[in-house]
């Protein structure tokens, strides 16, 4: 489904009018009626307005629909687990005396996940592992969150985040999206 879909649906499902979604969000008129007509795309501090405004999830408004997901190889789940981190849909802590870090679900995920297994659906994270043990992976993984880490702080302080640091992000989440040695499964 199209983010002019996904928009309008939930404008309406939420019985708001362009214009009352307009001045909630704290986007023009103009540029609302734009993105359902699908003139033109938002733009992320938009969707970021959007997502806020509906109380969903960024990601819920992205063109992301999960039967596109496939994790073939290592660069297609580390591009997931960029997105999810950067969706808030998981959640990380990093050791740095250690050099480790630790991933795990979102506790709101964790409840919504929990509900869909009530309700009779097959969802079994538990034993779906794949391997990831190549070193020099994981560090380039550990280094993109150090550095995401620093830049969520910066943003958090409203202080200005570097270009260097915005470069040097943008080619580690390059480098590990583009491997295309194949995953194991254990």
């Amino acid at each position: 489904m199209k983010i002019s879909q996904k928009l309008k649906e939930l404008r309406k499902e939420n019985q708001l009018t362009q214009g009352k979604l307009a001045e909630l969000s704290g986007i023009n008129h103009s540029a609302i009626r734009k993105y359902e007509i699908d003139i033109n795309v938002p733009q992320d501090q938009h969707i970021q307005n959007l997502a806020k405004t509906f109380n969903i999830s960024p990601l819920c408004l992205k063109s992301f629909d999960s039967c596109d997901i496939k994790l073939d190889t290592k660069g297609d789940l580390l591009a997931t687990l960029v997105l999810l981190i950067k969706s808030g849909f998981l959640e990380y802590s990093l050791d740095k005396t250690h050099h480790r870090f630790t991933l795990k679900l979102n506790s709101k995920l964790e409840n919504v996940l929990s509900i869909i297994s009530e309700l009779g659906k097959t969802l079994d994270l538990k034993n779906t592992e794949m391997q990831l043990k190549d070193e020099i992976l994981i560090e380039d993984f550990y280094s993109w969150l150090c550095k995401y880490t620093e830049i969520v702080k910066l943003k958090q302080e409203e202080k200005e985040i570097p270009e260097n640091l915005k470069n040097e992000i943008e080619e580690i989440e390059f480098n590990l999206m583009s491997l295309q040695e194949k995953l194991t499964q254990k």
